[in-house]
């Protein structure tokens, strides 16, 4: 078969855009540029974004097309129909016509851009699970392995679901909520992907290995804790959002409502640690050397990045790793429990 047309080739390929989007995600918020672009799919009206804050300004004979955008009096207003402005100052109410989903109004280049390239990269990830539709239909036609074409589908469904509820983020402002609900959706396509890859075998060979209701129990302690570190990060966002300093935010967590979040997440991630270490033993026993050295060398590094987190005041750098290592984990769980029984003879 043509490189080219192997669904569990094209399936590895996307999941490793899935996990370049979720570290552009978590720069998205480390950098807080989730409003970098205030409008979807669009920023600020513009396919392309702007780089300075003169081009969303008001100015002499300045040609605007409809739906972009211009910042007045700290309010966006959206051009209703192609228009050039004569100064800095005509507004005409029957052309432009104030932005109704939300008040933010504020240009930062940076997070214009941070936030855009987040957008590509996601556009980026559709082509491979787009070929990996189609060829696994062809390929479905001649073999009648239509697993391959329901994973597939199923990914295109969750992408279109985090597109949905991207365009919902962004309208609500980052609203509380929203957010954990995206995470799920990232969950849910790196589950669709892995099961997909493991599908594309056409033969089926035992090997040794450890009962799958440990993998099973295993991802939803990953998954649950995941879940409970994007609420925790939601309280970090309104920590900032409040004017704190980085030093200050867990202080001013353990002052509100989020110290629950905090103790139950940094208590369960110790519970977490204690499973997995122990599930690294039973391959150990079984001869799943390789998995199980690759199962503890992530846990460690999860664990020492949630110490720079929690006793470093949170280091930017550490928040992306955090997130890419709980996927990472999640992933060999994933892999662990879908593919106990799936290994191509060559």
């Amino acid at each position: 078969m043509k490189k080219w047309m192997d669904t569990r080739r094209i399936a590895t390929i996307a999941l490793v855009c899935v996990y370049l989007v979720v570290i552009a995600g978590s720069v998205v918020r480390v950098t807080g540029s989730g409003m970098g672009c205030p409008d979807w799919p669009k920023c600020f009206g513009y396919v392309i974004p702007p780089i300075n804050q003169e081009t969303l300004t008001l100015g002499s004979e300045k040609h605007f097309l409809k739906g972009q955008m211009v910042i007045l009096n700290d309010t966006l207003w959206v051009a209703q129909q192609e228009v050039v402005t004569k100064d800095n100052k005509d507004l005409d109410r029957t052309i432009w016509k104030k932005y109704p989903k939300h008040d933010y109004a504020i240009f930062n280049p940076v997070h214009t851009w941070i936030e855009y390239i987040n957008r590509l990269l996601t556009g980026v990830l559709g082509l491979p699970v787009l070929l990996l539709l189609v060829i696994s239909i062809v390929n479905a036609r001649k073999t009648s392995n239509w697993k391959v074409v329901f994973w597939a589908g199923l990914t295109l469904v969750f992408m279109l679901y985090e597109a949905w509820l991207g365009k919902l983020v962004v309208d609500g402002e980052l609203s509380n909520g929203k957010v954990t609900l995206h995470m799920l959706g990232s969950i849910g396509i790196v589950a669709a992907l892995m099961m997909a890859r493991v599908s594309s075998h056409n033969e089926i060979i035992p090997k040794e290995s450890i009962d799958r209701k440990w993998w099973f129990i295993g991802i939803v302690l990953v998954i649950a804790q995941v879940i409970l570190g994007t609420q925790l990060r939601e309280e970090v966002d309104q920590v900032i959002k409040n004017g704190w300093e980085r030093h200050q935010w867990i202080d001013q967590i353990l002052m509100s409502s989020g110290k629950i979040i905090f103790y139950v997440h940094r208590t369960f991630s110790w519970l977490l640690v204690i499973y997995l270490f122990w599930m690294a033993n039973l391959l150990l026993k079984v001869k799943q050397n390789a998995v199980a050295v690759s199962l503890m060398g992530v846990v460690v590094a999860e664990v020492l990045v949630g110490v720079l987190l929690n006793y470093f005041d949170f280091p930017a750098f550490a928040q992306p790793l955090h997130l890419v290592l709980s996927f990472a984990l999640l992933g060999l769980l994933l892999d662990g429990l879908f593919s106990k029984y799936s290994r191509v003879r060559q």
